[in-house]
């Protein structure tokens, strides 16, 4: 399975490439199992990490995870209530919030307040776990909002990686708003055992002159539960090093026990 990394985790060694290139290139990390992009503890989603001030469907960054917003955005205004930003979710039929990257640890309890948004009119939104990549989704509870600040908190328990969204299988297009703070999602209390893959580190776009290498950067892997070395592949024009001396198309990171961690130049 190639797993592709967010646009912050990718190769850093760039060997001929054109004059003042900035592009962020993917790298693939492949596994004989499922993934994942961040790390075995309780995760967080706090919009203060991000922003985003139209509806458009758009992704930001959270916690490591990449998070999809449609018709959607990450509000501050007297109105949205929560200290600090919050998302605000539209209330259009299309309107989401969806983890597009798994959760290591398992999923155990999903937790986050809720208010309504001014005086809108009010919809049902559905909070949804998968464990299978997005393919297929769970229902894990309902929420309406309501002029009073109140908490979703459902315990799934599940002990394998995992995502969250939150919809609506309302319809239409009118304004029917809701402010979401800032969601976690607890550990499983049921030992995981499915393998996982994590990609820690925030790296600036590349820029060098054609016939010469850039400066290099690096990031931390590690994985867990493997029955396999992890196996990482630079995009064309990059290339990968476990010691950021000798520079390589791909780098092989081996495992112990099932367990496995390197930096990555």
């Amino acid at each position: 399975m190639l797993l592709p990394l967010p646009q912050s985790k990718t190769p850093v060694r760039v060997a001929g490439w054109p004059t003042h290139c900035a592009s962020v290139f993917l790298i693939a990390l492949c596994l004989l199992a499922v993934s994942s992009q961040s790390s075995g503890a309780a995760y967080t989603a706090d919009w203060n990490e991000a922003t985003k001030t139209g509806y458009a469907s758009g992704d930001v960054a959270l916690g490591g995870i990449q998070w999809n917003m449609t018709e959607a955005l990450i509000g501050n205004s007297a109105a949205d209530v929560f200290p600090g930003k919050s998302a605000r979710l539209r209330g259009y039929g299309t309107s989401s919030l969806t983890m597009l990257g798994d959760k290591t640890g398992g999923i155990g309890t999903i937790s986050f307040d809720y208010v309504q948004y001014g005086t809108d009119t009010q919809i049902a939104w559905i909070v949804e776990y998968s464990t299978d990549s997005g393919t297929t989704w769970q229902q894990a509870g309902t929420f309406t909002a309501t002029a009073t600040i109140q908490t979703f908190s459902v315990t799934v328990n599940v002990g394998v990686v995992g995502r969250m969204r939150i919809r609506t299988n309302a319809t239409g297009t009118t304004n029917r708003r809701a402010v979401v703070s800032t969601i976690t999602i607890t550990d499983s209390s049921v030992t995981p055992t499915d393998p996982f893959i994590t990609a820690t580190g925030a790296l600036q776009p590349f820029s060098t002159f054609a016939g010469q290498v850039s400066v290099s950067q690096s990031f931390a892997v590690a994985g867990g539960n493997l029955t396999a070395p992890i196996a990482a592949s630079a995009s064309s024009g990059f290339e990968l090093s476990l010691d950021n001396a000798i520079f390589s198309p791909t780098v092989s990171i081996p495992q112990n026990g099932g367990a496995a961690s390197a930096t990555v130049h």
